[in-house]
């Protein structure tokens, strides 16, 4: 039927079927790789945002979610490539970047409509 929401995911899937020519263990690999990456930049967010005020074992807080586990490396649901931009778009938006984390921003919003909560 027709996309009744914007269709960032069409173009996201369309590319990991494309790079994976059908293989399911290398677009979970795929997904592994954007879950480090999410988890690298969600970390330097919040270091970026509050450099002192982040205990560094509060981190690894990020990484034991069993959920999260779930959602990247088990389903391969779309969440991952949103919270992927939408957590590059927070990291520049604290550095002062706002065209590129506006663009990326917008590809989250894309690709999952949730992301409109984090405005």
């Amino acid at each position: 039927g027709p996309l009744v929401y914007p269709a960032g995911f069409v173009y996201v899937y369309g590319a990991l079927r494309h790079f994976c020519a059908g293989s399911a263990q290398l677009a979970q690999w795929v997904f592994c790789a954007v879950y480090v990456l999410t988890l690298g930049l969600a970390a330097a967010s919040f270091i970026r945002a509050a450099p002192r005020s982040v205990p560094p074992w509060t981190l690894l807080l990020l990484a034991i979610s069993k959920r999260m586990h779930s959602l990247y490396v088990l389903r391969l649901f779309n969440d991952c490539w949103a919270m992927l931009l939408l957590y590059a778009a927070l990291y520049l938006f604290a550095r002062s970047r706002w065209a590129m984390g506006c663009v990326l921003y917008s590809a989250a919003v894309s690709i999952k409509m949730n992301i409109f909560l984090f405005a």
